[in-house]
C-alpha cells in the first residue's frame, strides 16, 4: 500500500489557514471519501463536503488505484485534503477501512461517503444534532432496509434513522452518508475489506447495531 499524504498532520495548523477545514475542540469530524476513476464527480462531492455548515477537521480521499488523474486533480484543487492512494482497486469496504485507520486519532466522528454523494450543506450538522441526543449512539444515517432470509430489501431507503433503535425499524443503514462514532469504531472495528461493494454497508451497520 502506497500512502501519499498531504494532510493537516503533515503541515500542522498552518495548513488550515485559507482552507474550508477547521479544527473545533469538540465533535471533531473526519470525512472519508472512497473513489475510483471519477475525478470530476469526486470534485463536486468534495466541494459539497467542504461547504458544510458544521466544521470538518479532516477530509481524507481514499483512491482505489484510479488511472484518470484523480490524484493530480485533487492535489491541485484541494491541497489541504488528505490523499491516500491504494495500489489496487480493493473496493469500498477496504477503502473505508484504510481511510478510517489512517485518520483514527483525535476525531470524534467518521463521516463515510461515496465519491458521488454530494451532501446538502446541512447534512452533517443534522446528523450530529441527532447523534448527541442519543445515549451511546453508534451511527446516524439514512435507512437502508430490511433483511429477508439474508437478502437485503432496500424498501426503507432515504429515511433518516439512528443507530440504536435500528432493530425496531430497519435492519441496516445506508453506509454512504452515515456518521459513525469513534467509540463505536473502536468497539466493533472497521468495514470488512473482503466485501467489495454493496454488502459492506449491510454487514457493518448490522455490526454497529448489535454492539
Amino acid at each position: 500500500m502506497s500512502m501519499l499524504d498531504a494532510s493537516i498532520e503533515e503541515h500542522g495548523q498552518e495548513a488550515l489557514k485559507g482552507s474550508p477545514l477547521e479544527s473545533p475542540q469538540h465533535d471533531r469530524v473526519a470525512a472519508i471519501i472512497v473513489t475510483y476513476n471519477r475525478k470530476d464527480t469526486l470534485g463536486a462531492t468534495l466541494a459539497s463536503v467542504l461547504a458544510q455548515t458544521h466544521p470538518i477537521n479532516q477530509v481524507c480521499v481514499v483512491d482505489n488505484a484510479s488511472s484518470d488523474g484523480t490524484e493530480a486533480a485533487v492535489r491541485a484543487e484541494f491541497p489541504y485534503v488528505t490523499f491516500l492512494r491504494l495500489e489496487d482497486n480493493l473496493g469500498v469496504g477496504a477503502g473505508l477501512k484504510a481511510g478510517m485507520e489512517h485518520v483514527m486519532g483525535e476525531h470524534d466522528w467518521f463521516w463515510l461517503l461515496d465519491d458521488d454523494s454530494r451532501p446538502r450543506s446541512a447534512a452533517l450538522e443534522n446528523c450530529l444534532a441527532v447523534a448527541i441526543r442519543v445515549d451511546k449512539c453508534g451511527a446516524v444515517g439514512l435507512a437502508g432496509g430490511t433483511l429477508n432470509w439474508g437478502i437485503p430489501n432496500h424498501s426503507g431507503r432515504g429515511k433518516p434513522i439512528i443507530g440504536k433503535p435500528l432493530a425496531r425499524t430497519r435492519d441496516f443503514l445506508e453506509l454512504d452518508g452515515s456518521v459513525v462514532s469513534k467509540e463505536a469504531a473502536r468497539q466493533v472495528g472497521y468495514p470488512r475489506q473482503d466485501l467489495f461493494m454493496m454488502m459492506e454497508g449491510v454487514e457493518y451497520t448490522r455490526r454497529l447495531a448489535r454492539a
